[in-house]
């Protein structure tokens, strides 16, 4: 079974320090970077086959979807156009998901795809957060803790 990855696209831009300088020159420019560095993880990864950065506010630039690795939401839809995107590739696929949002991070968890954060993307802010969380893993949250934690969340949903 394929893997495939999906990324919460101007989350990434927001958090990843060379992205959002590259908004001063130009969004196009930053949503580039992104896809990029998308395309670099996949290919360190070498267990995900595919990547759909999801990106929010611009419709008219859906036909992108065909020819590239880009998904543009109506205006406001972001997250509910990631979380259907998670959706849509879980019937064939198994689905790793990049963002840092709560809300979309859940509605992902609760759909079974694989979370990571959006920094994680990148190979120099991956290897600081691996030290980060060798330094205080007082804050980790045991498994059992999550599951409950889904549990409930789940249950709140009427899921």
């Amino acid at each position: 079974m394929k893997t495939i990855l999906v990324v919460d696209g101007y989350n990434a831009v927001h958090l990843i320090p060379k992205a959002l300088k590259l908004i001063d020159k130009s969004l196009k420019h930053a949503r580039d970077y992104i896809v990029q560095i998308s395309k670099d993880y996949i290919r360190l990864k070498g267990n995900i086959s595919d990547v759909k950065v999801v990106f929010d506010g611009n419709e008219k630039y859906s036909y992108l979807e065909k020819i590239s690795n880009q998904v543009f939401s109506k205006t406001g839809q972001g997250d509910d156009t990631i979380i259907a995107t998670v959706k849509k590739y879980l019937k064939s696929s198994k689905v790793v998901i990049a963002s840092n949002d709560n809300y979309v991070r859940n509605n992902c968890r609760n759909c079974g795809a694989k979370l990571i954060f959006v920094d994680e993307l990148t190979e120099k802010n991956k290897k600081q957060n691996k030290k980060i969380i060798e330094k205080d893993n007082s804050k980790q949250i045991s498994n059992n803790i999550k599951i409950q934690i889904t549990r409930e969340y789940r249950k709140n949903l009427g899921l």
